[in-house]
């Protein structure tokens, strides 16, 4: 997808953990959630909380995320799937 949509990632940030999902390493991105995605950046500079200074930003829909993992213990997981990224099972009752 990010290469389809021309995102600038490079083969060394994507890890293939099954053929329908992947990893991608973004040291030192930040991203936030809201209005149907998350936005990310690929690099932000150290002091990038009070300098808002960011660069290479890209956007996935909430289904295109499975969960992300931070540096710093941060952790966002999807509701609909589980953590090792196969989607949940809804009941059909």
């Amino acid at each position: 997808m990010c290469e389809r949509e021309g995102y600038p990632i490079t083969e060394t940030q994507i890890e293939e953990v099954r053929p329908d999902l992947v990893a991608l390493k973004l040291p030192r991105g930040v991203y936030s959630m809201g209005m149907g995605g998350a936005q990310f950046y690929q690099e932000a500079n150290a002091d990038w909380k009070q300098s808002n200074r960011v660069d290479k930003p890209f956007a996935l829909g909430y289904n295109d995320v499975v969960r992300i993992e931070g540096n710093a213990n941060e952790l966002w997981q999807n509701v609909n799937y589980n953590w090792d990224g196969t989607p949940k099972k809804t009941d059909s009752r």
